[in-house]
């Protein structure tokens, strides 16, 4: 049904008396004309007038023309189906996929095939009709729950979806908290869980992160993350193989209390080319499964050196300090460019040629109010083709320029005054994990960085994006701030901090 209306900021009799006066005043204006024309002008002019003003006053008093239209959406429920490959796990008390097939024919009175939105997720989401178990392939290698239930939140409105069935192990390794995602969908969620809540006997490598690019002769960290859990004592000897060949190895002293373990080599390249760095655990008895047990990465081995390029709004501690670290690192380059007074730089202006060779772009203070926004458009085209950006705020960074590279940093800026306080470094034991905070891989690390003397930060306020990590927070008079001080960001083929 649709339904039709106009309304007037004004008083529909104000806006009839004031067009009848119009008329009056037109009528008795062309009442006598000089020269003399006929009666049939007379009345043209007259009534041109008469709308002329009419429509102004109608203008005036603001208009509104209102359009409802209305249908029927029948309510309808969305069952969220995990999956993941973990749904074929067998635990020691059950088959998932056997509680899984229970679990649906439990859910038959919810008339999944006619009044139901059915999504299948694992990394990605994927609707399906006429739903039958053989659909589910059970074969995701990564588990989102936050992506269905965000799905949700989202289609709540036009789909009149009243209520959601969440049918999962309940393990996720990608995306976001579900816990937060499921209160913001604003709908009854029902939940089946699938498995033992007992948490399994087993040993990953988590992930193996290093550079993608190293060069010869020269050492490169590789830090690997390990998880165990069901296993409270005894060692684990985690390898690290080069292309199948053993280039070194860490024990783990396993403890009841801790799950999460990282470790970090050191691999100094001797041939050129790509090289697989992969790291192993031996299986142990008892685990749920032995293809976790290794992962691997791959580096590119250059023989040239590499080349930095760091840009800076104007001299500055930070500018001697990261550039003196960052020549500390062997066989590297660094091209310093730091701004005058004007958009000029005093070593003259960086060559397009030098940008696209480069490997980093750092940026301190850059770009500031009067920088160029032809560098600043090479800078982000760069960014864009997969060269990593090191940013470093500062009180003389300007925003507006800031917006050119935005795209390609893991932050949004919402607001920034100039005004700087003193804040510490707020690191908690989850963000250890983050390969950026390793200082010697061991447990003392949190105390270094908890214990740093305070730095001057200015009062930006700002809004990280959801691919984004937060490596570190703040500390202000010792009360703990969810501002962000580190952030970090890996999306598509850009990495950025």
């Amino acid at each position: 049904m649709n339904s039709y209306s106009l309304s007037l900021a004004g008083s529909w009799l104000l806006v009839l008396i004031i067009t009848a006066a119009s008329t009056a005043f037109a009528y008795y204006s062309y009442r006598v004309t000089v020269p003399p024309v006929s009666t049939g002008r007379r009345a043209l002019f007259i009534l041109l007038r008469t709308l002329g003003v009419s429509l102004l006053l109608f203008v005036l008093f603001e208009p509104v023309l209102n359009i409802a239209r209305s249908s029927e959406e029948p309510p309808r429920l969305a069952v969220l189906l995990d999956n993941s490959f973990s749904m074929t796990f067998k635990d020691a008390r059950s088959d998932r996929r056997e509680d899984f097939k229970k679990a649906l024919g439990a859910a038959n009175p919810f008339e999944i095939d006619d009044n139901a939105t059915t999504l299948l997720f694992d990394e990605n989401i994927r609707r399906i009709q006429n739903f039958h178990f053989d659909s589910l392939k059970l074969g995701g290698q990564l588990s989102d729950i936050s992506k269905p239930l965000g799905y949700v939140q989202q289609n709540a409105e036009p789909d009149n979806i009243r209520a959601a069935l969440l049918i999962t192990d309940g393990a996720f390794n990608a995306g976001n908290n579900p816990l937060n995602s499921a209160e913001l969908i604003g709908r009854p969620l029902y939940i089946i869980g699938i498995g033992d809540s007992t948490e399994p006997r087993d040993i990953a490598v988590q992930s193996v992160i290093t550079n993608d690019i190293a060069y010869l002769e020269t050492t490169l960290p590789v830090t690997v993350n390990v998880k165990s859990s069901g296993f409270i004592d005894g060692n684990i000897t985690v390898v690290l193989k080069d292309n199948g060949v053993k280039i070194g190895e860490q024990v783990i002293s396993l403890k009841r209390e801790q799950q999460i373990y990282t470790v970090t080599f050191e691999f100094t390249p001797q041939q050129e080319g790509i090289r697989k760095l992969t790291a192993e655990i031996a299986p142990r008895e008892g685990e749920l499964t032995t293809k976790n047990n290794s992962a691997s990465e791959f580096v590119k081995v250059l023989k040239t050196k590499r080349q930095i390029l760091l840009f800076a709004g104007a001299p500055s501690p930070d500018v001697s300090f990261i550039r003196n670290e960052l020549l500390k690192e062997k066989g590297a380059e660094v091209l310093t460019f730091i701004q005058k007074q004007g958009a000029e730089f005093y070593e003259g202006t960086p060559s397009a040629g030098a940008l696209k060779s480069a490997e980093l772009i750092v940026l301190i203070g850059f770009p500031i109010a009067n920088s160029s926004d032809g560098i600043i458009r090479q800078i982000a085209q760069e960014a864009a083709n997969g060269k990593p950006i090191f940013f470093v705020l500062s009180q003389q960074t300007d925003f507006k320029k800031l917006q050119l590279l935005e795209p390609h940093l893991p932050f949004s800026a919402t607001g920034s005054r100039p005004q700087e306080f003193l804040a510490f470094a707020n690191v908690s034991t989850q963000q250890m994990s983050h390969p950026l905070l390793k200082l010697k891989g061991s447990d003392e690390d949190i105390t270094v960085w908890n214990q740093l003397p305070p730095l001057f930060r200015t009062e930006t306020f700002v809004k990280v994006k959801p691919e984004a990590d937060i490596a570190a927070t703040i500390r202000v008079n010792n009360v703990v701030l969810p501002e962000p001080l580190i952030v970090s960001r890996t999306f598509q083929k850009s990495k950025s901090v």
